[in-house]
């Protein structure tokens, strides 16, 4: 995807679903969690095993099934090998967006959104990109 693409995608989304949340606030997924927040984000934490729990005054989802907002943006801080079945599972949901986090790569993950005209990024922080191209 092309940075002119990802600051159009970046600027027009208003709802992420974060899939891997850490209560940690050293780990990237958390500290990502409050830069999206204080960027003006919706920001819904969903991780199993701290469900129900609150992160940066956000209540923790199981999974993606208690989410009653539409997706603009999956943005997925998992283990590579997990992707391809998050990804096929988030389709029930329409996510409009498919970001795998820096250092994640899939390629079931990214067949499947190809297959459904999901926009897809992998191997980016959307940290990053937004500072780069829109927290300038």
């Amino acid at each position: 995807m092309l940075d002119k693409d990802i600051k159009q995608l970046l600027s027009n989304s208003k709802n992420v679903a974060l899939i891997g949340i850490s209560l940690d606030s050293k780990k990237p997924s958390n500290f990502v969690m409050k830069y999206l927040l204080d960027n003006g984000y919706n920001v819904y934490p969903i991780n199993p095993i701290h469900e129900g729990k609150k992160v940066h005054n956000q209540i923790i989802l199981k999974n993606l099934d208690q989410l009653n907002s539409e997706i603009d943006i999956l943005n997925i801080f998992r283990p590579s090998a997990e992707c391809g079945a998050i990804v096929k599972e988030s389709l029930k949901k329409n996510p409009k967006n498919i970001w795998l986090q820096l250092g994640i790569q899939n390629q079931d993950a990214k067949d499947l959104s190809i297959q459904q005209n999901i926009p897809y990024i992998e191997n980016k922080c959307i940290l990053v990109e937004h500072r780069r191209l829109i927290d300038v």
